[in-house]
């Protein structure tokens, strides 16, 4: 097995960027230093202490999550932190495209509304895969026997890393064979964590983890029709990924996502097939892909102002949500049904909320 690594020390940040890390104050906190912390959204907060109530808190423990919280914004870029550290992850909230003009020659010809076109046109494109991608997170992270295979990885992780380490398949990144300057491979022994968290993302078509239950599915990647000179075209389909329209292309490409994938994948392909015309389940996954993951947080840190609270959790959850309690309560309803089909995982969060 290979790896890459850098030959140089990485530089430093860029002159004007923010510090996002965990402020000094607050990183020797237990449920900071050299732990994994999620933060939740300022909004869902403040409809969690509306319909809860902020006594129900403990009130340094919520000082803490509300001050990091703001750290993170709106959780469309950064989501928590590792070891005070910001955790970079862009698809547990959706967020149109925004942008300055670029300025380059192209461009400085052109006018903001032909820009504002042209950001328009990106997202229309970047959203029809984000909410794929979001709904196969939800998928995956109801799927038994992911989490299942999940949580033996991480359990293996913890005995031979430090707590906060995940390995990180960067290569994934790259396009093609290149690797980018300053970077070399390097040979590995086979058999170590790496390879297993290597071989687990090839199994559940994933590129690397951003953190424990936060995975990295692979991506559409299409050249930028926008930019002058980009090279030859890229085009990268996922098998997780589907596609509109009809026709024989439309069917091929079909055939070779499903002959590409294991049958742990088959009920996914069915989702997103070209016969599920509706796909409402794939939306209602979107959406439970972060209700699970907020749920899980509220539920392991604050389980003493949650309990006897469910109803009033799940009307936060709706608020935030800006759904029906109704909706929240059928999105885990489909979460304990598919749940209940594994043997061995039954998460504690679920009987929380």
């Amino acid at each position: 097995m290979e790896t890459i690594r850098k030959r140089q020390p990485l530089a430093r940040a860029m002159p004007g960027l923010c510090d996002s890390s965990v402020p000094a104050a607050d990183r020797q906190h237990p449920l900071i230093a050299q732990q994994t912390f999620y933060t939740l959204p300022l909004g869902l907060w403040k409809a969690a202490q509306s319909e809860i109530g902020r006594q129900h808190f403990d009130a340094d423990d919520l000082a803490l999550e509300l001050r990091l919280s703001e750290l993170c914004g709106d959780h469309t870029f950064q989501i928590g932190f590792r070891n005070g550290l910001p955790i970079l992850f862009n698809r547990l909230r959706n967020s149109p495209l925004s942008s300055p003009k670029p300025d380059c020659d192209e461009w400085r010809q052109k006018s903001d509304v032909e820009w504002r076109a042209c950001l328009r046109e990106l997202s229309n494109r970047s959203s029809h895969f984000a909410s794929m991608v979001r709904g196969y997170l939800g998928w995956l992270l109801t799927n038994p026997l992911f989490l299942d295979e999940h949580d033996r990885l991480f359990d293996k992780a913890t005995q031979e890393l430090p707590t906060i380490s995940i390995p990180q398949m960067s290569e994934a990144r790259c396009s093609g064979n290149q690797l980018p300057d300053g970077w070399e491979r390097q040979s590995v022994e086979t058999g170590n964590i790496a390879a297993d968290f290597r071989d687990f993302c090839a199994r559940w078509q994933l590129t690397e983890f951003a953190g424990p239950y936060l995975p990295k599915p692979i991506e559409v990647r299409i050249s930028n029709p926008f930019a002058p000179n980009a090279g030859a075209p890229q085009f990268q389909l996922p098998a997780t990924i589907a596609i509109d329209g009809k026709g024989l292309v439309r069917e091929l490409i079909s055939d070779c996502q499903r002959q590409s994938v294991g049958d742990h994948l088959r009920e996914w392909l069915e989702i997103i097939g070209p016969d599920n015309q509706g796909r409402k389940s794939l939306y209602r996954y979107e959406r439970i892909f972060e209700l699970q993951h907020f749920g899980r947080i509220l539920a392991v840190r604050h389980p003493a102002a949650l309990a006897g609270n469910k109803e009033r959790l799940r009307a936060a959850f709706a608020a935030f949500f800006k759904t029906s309690a109704d909706s929240i309560r059928d999105d885990l309803r489909t979460v304990k049904a598919r749940l209940s089909r594994g043997h061995c995982h039954a998460p504690a969060w679920l009987d929380v909320i």
